[in-house]
């Protein structure tokens, strides 16, 4: 049986080379026995996001958010997803609080 680590990496490498679904059932096999991991949440709402199921993202970025609240890269994809959904408001929020938590993170930075 794969471990943890394995998953993820197999499901980044799905979604690098465009199979956000491969990469999201990889991610909920992690999910399914660590249901508490903060990593595993993100990389689910980056899979969502890019089968454009944002409400969906934004419920599983918010899921890593409350299991680790200083995650700066979820709260950058969560930015990015907002603006695809026009809530610039809230996008700017998202990368603004990233940078709060990150000041050398960069791409929030560029996001914003």
């Amino acid at each position: 049986m794969p471990t943890t680590e394995q998953l993820l990496n197999d499901g980044w490498k799905a979604q690098q080379t465009a199979n956000p679904r491969l990469a999201e059932h990889l991610y909920l096999q992690v999910l399914n026995s660590e249901p508490q991991n903060a990593n595993a949440w993100c990389f689910l709402g980056m899979a969502l996001h890019d089968q454009v199921r944002y409400d969906e993202a934004i419920s599983a970025y918010q899921k890593a958010m409350n299991l680790k609240p200083d995650f700066a890269i979820a709260l950058n994809n969560l930015g990015n997803t907002y603006r695809l959904m026009r809530k610039l408001d809230k996008a700017v929020e998202c990368f603004e609080q990233a940078i709060a938590i990150k000041p050398d993170y960069l791409i929030a930075y560029k996001n914003k």
